[in-house]
């Protein structure tokens, strides 16, 4: 019978999931001229009410088939918005968005 445990006497689980760092960036329409950069366009700025978020993921969802981590705001990245350890809010978040993803 084989033994299930390591040389120090600890079980052995199965092995622990690389992952790797998401951030989540809620963005917000403006059009009024003290808030936008550019007179009279409506523009993409940070979210007043949110801050960024960071979060893991599997290192296997957010890099392509070569192990590297898929560009930032690609719509693979943003799909890890929908991602079942994203926070609540995050995957709530209906606003504008993008995710960029960790390449360390």
């Amino acid at each position: 019978m084989s033994d299930a445990t390591t040389g120090s006497g600890r079980e052995e689980g199965p092995p622990a999931t690389e992952t790797i760092a998401v951030t989540f960036h809620p963005q917000e329409w403006v059009d009024s001229p003290g808030e936008a950069h550019d007179w009279d366009k409506r523009q993409l700025v940070p979210a007043r009410e949110r801050d960024p978020v960071t979060y893991e993921v599997p290192r296997e969802d957010a890099t392509d088939g070569d192990g590297r981590p898929v560009p930032d705001e690609s719509y693979r990245a943003n799909m890890l918005q929908d991602h079942p350890v994203a926070p609540e809010w995050v995957a709530d978040w209906d606003g504008p968005y993008y995710v960029t993803v960790n390449s360390d």
